[in-house]
């Protein structure tokens, strides 16, 4: 009974040190790690989020062959137990298939993972072309003030771009991704 009594000592000591890290540090997004532990692509619902507004939004051609391709099951049941949502087909510049599983459908919202990293990577880009952005070593805190300090003053657009924390640069290192300023 004492060797329980001690474990949960402990493990209770540990979720107190653990918070008061975590508040003392300011890094109280640790405690929405331990909760949400696993991504998921609802978890828009959960943390904040930006809309991306567009002017004129053009929706995609749909082919006169929309749905027809023979879809085999074998392929559903795989998609699904990839814990697939959708799937769209384009060809061309038309839609030719889409499905949908789990209840979502054309106009479900999602976290949008690595789609999100390419468009910034494009803006970026475009940024840098533009001479908005002058160099993708520049720190980041140029342009959001909460990475002037700390750690992450230390973190710049490329460290961002190539999912580098920046914090442990090593300045010897040759970064094969490495992007000029010249598009």
């Amino acid at each position: 009974m004492k060797k329980i009594k001690r474990i949960i000592l402990f493990l209770l000591g540990l979720v107190i040190l653990f918070s008061a890290y975590a508040l003392i540090s300011g890094r109280t997004y640790l405690f929405k790690a331990v909760v949400y532990n696993l991504a998921n692509i609802d978890d828009y619902k959960k943390f904040s989020n930006h809309t991306v507004s567009i002017a004129k939004p053009q929706p995609w051609k749909v082919s006169a062959n929309y749905n027809k391709l023979n879809f085999p099951d074998t392929l559903s049941s795989y998609l699904e137990g990839l814990g697939s949502v959708g799937l769209l087909m384009v060809r061309n510049d038309s839609i030719v298939f889409e499905k949908y599983w789990d209840g979502y459908s054309d106009s479900s919202l999602s976290g949008s993972f690595s789609m999100a990293k390419s468009i910034t990577s494009l803006l970026t880009g475009i940024a840098l072309k533009e001479g908005r952005i002058k160099s993708l070593q520049e720190p980041v805190g140029n342009y959001l003030p909460e990475f002037t300090k700390g750690e992450k003053a230390a973190v710049k657009i490329i460290d961002l771009l190539t999912m580098s924390s920046g914090s442990d640069w090593n300045e010897s290192y040759i970064n094969p991704l490495s992007v000029t300023t010249e598009l």
